[in-house]
Formats: structure tokens, sequence, C-alpha cells
């Protein structure tokens, strides 16, 4: 399944935030489908430092110079920005990034691998680039809202140049229900 996120991504100029939110986290019930069900897990998203304008820029050249590996490549040399958390385990954030929106904000955060409580390991399957994850939240003012993850995803530059797009290695994407800026946690 492929996701466009528009203006949230890599390459589209960003309307200026009015302040430094972080580091902030956010509270998450994951929701992902299953042969057998549903899967709901709780999560956490912590952000320490959203990247600029310049370091967004300069990951967006290097997807478009050398595609999927090359940006995978460059985002596993980036430090740590921030990190999922499910239960007792925990995957580095090396993207995030927010901008404004009507009432609140898009934040969108990339890890340098998949988050593999989610995707199926389908051996017919192949999961050839799919080396990141990447969840998108929308959060009003106070923080709550909702939002997807590609638990499994390949980051490519969109067919007009635009923007990113992402295929999801899943059938639909992980849900994010109940999302909560974590106001005690800084």
């Amino acid at each position: 399944m492929k996701v466009l996120l528009l203006l949230a991504s890599l390459g589209i100029a960003a309307v200026p935030l009015h302040g430094d939110n972080a580091p902030e986290t956010f509270r998450a019930v994951a929701q992902a489908r299953k042969p057998l069900g549903v899967v709901g897990l709780k999560m956490n998203v912590h952000v320490d430092r959203y990247l600029t304008d310049a370091d967004r820029a300069e990951m967006l050249a290097v997807l478009r110079g050398g595609g999927p590996s090359a940006f995978i490549d460059a985002l596993r040399r980036q430090p740590p920005v921030g990190y999922i958390e499910i239960g007792d385990r925990t995957w580095a954030i090396r993207w995030a990034h927010e901008r404004e929106q009507d009432l609140g904000r898009v934040i969108v955060v990339a890890t340098d691998e998949p988050v593999d409580y989610f995707y199926s390991r389908d051996r017919t399957k192949p999961r050839t680039e799919y080396d990141t994850a990447v969840i998108r939240l929308e959060v009003d003012v106070i923080g709550i809202g909702a939002g997807t993850m590609a638990a499994a995803a390949r980051v490519r530059p969109s067919d007009d140049g635009s923007g990113v797009e992402i295929d999801d290695y899943a059938d639909e994407p992980v849900d994010l229900f109940i999302v909560t800026k974590d106001y005690s946690r800084r």
C-alpha cells in the first residue's frame, strides 16, 4: 500500500512552528489487523529533537539521488533523535519532523529498522528494502489525535518529485488511536 506523506515528509517546506516542542512524548494505542484477529498494543513515541529544514533538505537530496537504499544508509548514520517504545523494546528514531496545520501539528518520525511487532513474516513475500518504520501523527494544539504507522516501509521519492511515498510491507497500515501528549515526561 502506498501512502503519500504530503508536506510533512522530507521535501516540502514546512510552516515554521512558534516554539520548540521537543522533547516530548506521545502515548498511543496501536491496532493492526491480522488474519486471526486484531492486535492491540500501547506504545510511546518520544522525540528529543526535530530536524531542521536544512537536515530535511539534505535527506531528500540523498533519497532523490540514490534511492531507497542510499536513504536508509544515510538514515542509519544520523544520530538518534528519539525512540519508539513498546513494552520493554525500543527502536531509535533517526528522523523526526513537525509542521503546523489548522489547530494542531503533523509529526512524522522514522526509524532505521522495522518495528517487528506488527508486520507479517510471510516467507513468500520478499521484504527487500522495507528497512524502516514510519509513523505519522496528527495532534491538536493540546496534543490529542490519531495516526498511522507503516511498521516495515520503503521510502522513495514521489513520481512527481513533490514529496515522498511510503510503500508499506503490510496490506494495511497500523492505526494509532487515542494519541495523547504526555505532559509528565519531557
